[in-house]
């Protein structure tokens, strides 16, 4: 079987999308499925074909200011004439890569698959202006309905997603599928070892500000006297990074916040396993990987209880869960909490993985994906 997965950026682009892409197809790979993987490239700069990890990757040149958007007319053109594939999988709304994938089908007449990692993407995100949250109700009910009207099956990561897209673009009960993201099982086989004097705190996402992380710097500045050797570990990039950097020197915190691009999986994964503590304080989310990642290893979370975090995190028992924005000090008293009580930390770290790898993998995931795109063959 023949599938084409549509994504606004892959790797090297980093993020929840982008891995969520790169596993499912490679998963399907080895399962003798042909896949192709149609993506935007804003720079210009990256081969135009490309093979890696054994994934053919056709990228074509868009605009995309601060990563939004994907505008790629040749992807719209290629998606119009492609005749031998049995499904088209589109992933990310609300990005231009879905909405031609929608547009193409009116030509190829090929199934189409959505997956939204939609997340409550029209909250209004901090720092929004009227004009950016009135564009979002816009896009909505007229392009984001036709995108969702397209789609022969609709794909949600978390189960909150279902009521949202019923609701807010009249998607039938029928067309939606859950198939959740996974998580690589064998990277993360040992639990976190908090033996180190070295206390890290550790965030991997984006850096934008609907993520949070400022409350976090901010955190910091009072967790760091308590705990002298603390460091956090900011992992990700984004629009908002150079605001962080400046915070982060204008509180005198240069030498204990470090930020991190482009970190390789294993390196990734080696940081999770040795960290204390894994901090996301996102204004909204779909089902994040990091934090199922983080989870994985055995690492005690604290986050916001927004989108599928609260499906994933029970509150004092596998992590603890902040309204949004955070009480500074609820999360300096959490934070505080699971630097210096070791034992504690490590049962709450401990259930965190068995909860997550008793529901989540990569494998079951495209399982899930195979028998849906086979009921269309």
């Amino acid at each position: 079987m023949e599938v084409i997965q549509v994504c606004p950026a892959f790797f090297p682009y980093r993020g929840g999308l982008e891995t969520h892409v790169k596993e499912i197809s490679k998963r399907l790979t080895n399962s003798g499925f042909d896949v192709q993987i149609y993506t935007t490239d804003p720079t210009g700069r990256l081969p135009k074909k490309q093979k890696i990890d054994g994934l053919k990757i056709l990228r074509f040149r868009a605009f995309s200011p601060n990563r939004l958007y994907f505008f790629a007319p040749g992807l719209y053109s290629a998606l119009r004439r492609t005749e031998n594939v049995d499904v088209i999988h589109a992933h990310g709304y609300p990005n231009f890569p879905a909405l031609a994938t929608a547009l193409a089908r009116n030509r190829n007449k090929k199934p189409f698959v959505f997956t939204a990692h939609y997340g409550g993407y029209d909250v209004q995100t901090l720092g929004a202006s009227t004009w950016r949250t009135a564009a979002k109700k816009c896009y909505n009910f007229s392009m984001g309905r036709y995108i969702f009207s397209k789609a022969n099956a609709v794909i949600i990561v978390a189960k909150f997603e279902r009521e949202l897209l019923k609701q807010k673009f009249g998607v039938d009960e029928d067309k939606i599928k859950y198939i959740p993201n996974g998580v690589n099982v064998r990277e993360f086989n040992h639990p976190t070892k908090n033996d180190q004097d070295i206390e890290t705190i550790l965030y991997v996402g984006r850096l934008e500000k609907y993520k949070g992380v400022h409350f976090l710097i901010e955190a910091f500045t009072e967790v760091k006297p308590s705990f002298p050797n603390s460091r956090l570990l900011i992992v990700g990039s984004g629009s908002y990074k150079e605001k962080l950097v400046n915070l982060t020197s204008s509180f005198g915190l240069q030498d204990s916040v470090s930020f991190l691009e482009n970190v390789p999986q294993e390196h990734l994964t080696k940081l999770y396993s040795s960290s204390n503590v894994f901090v996301t304080l996102s204004q909204f989310e779909g089902q994040p990987i990091a934090l199922i990642e983080a989870m994985s290893s055995g690492l005690p979370v604290i986050a916001t209880k927004v989108g599928a975090i609260p499906e994933l995190v029970q509150h004092g028992r596998n992590g603890f869960l902040l309204d949004f924005p955070p009480n500074k000090k609820a999360l300096i008293d959490v934070i505080t909490f699971l630097l210096g009580n070791p034992d504690s930390s490590a049962k709450i770290g401990l259930e965190a993985r068995k909860s997550i790898l008793s529901k989540f993998s990569w494998e079951k995931t495209v399982q899930s994906l195979i028998k849906l795109y086979e009921w269309f063959s």
